[in-house]
């Protein structure tokens, strides 16, 4: 996520929140891929910057690859 500003690019985070927390949700059932999915620089979903790591755009919520699962840390609106 970056901001022009004067003659540089901010970098900026997505906050976490109580609307995008960063906890552990292994019961999250995602329809949007399938469960052996995983995140990373190739997936196909783009990254967003969330606090101290790094969370994925599916659908219209945030991803985080934790584990065996996909953690849910909230929605995001354009």
């Amino acid at each position: 996520m970056h901001h022009p500003h004067g003659g540089h690019v901010d970098e900026h985070r997505l906050a976490v929140s109580e609307t995008n927390p960063a906890v552990c949700t292994p019961d999250h059932g995602c329809v949007a891929h399938d469960r052996t999915h995983r995140h990373g620089p190739s997936c196909g979903h783009d990254s967003v910057p969330h606090g101290d790591h790094v969370d994925y755009i599916v659908g219209d919520h945030l991803h985080h690859p934790c584990s065996d699962h996909c953690d849910d840390h909230g929605r995001i609106a354009f």
